[in-house]
């Protein structure tokens, strides 16, 4: 077994190589604003843009402790 030190081992922790078109499903946060997603290809790396929703108009819900 090389030591922790070694140049052997690999530097990257996942690395997926497929051929063809592929697919991931993610779920989102219930405070993430739909429109305003925004996604990018920036040298092979996928950036996707979460921005958060203005929860401040949304009617609250008092729910009562017996």
């Amino acid at each position: 077994m090389p030591s922790a030190d070694s140049t052997d081992l690999p530097t990257f922790l996942c690395d997926e190589r497929n051929v063809g078109p592929w697919q991931r499903t993610f779920t989102l946060p219930a405070d993430v604003d739909m429109k305003a997603l925004r996604a990018r290809l920036e040298a092979g790396l996928l950036r996707i843009d979460l921005p958060k929703r203005d929860m401040t108009g949304e009617p609250m819900v008092k729910i009562e402790i017996q």
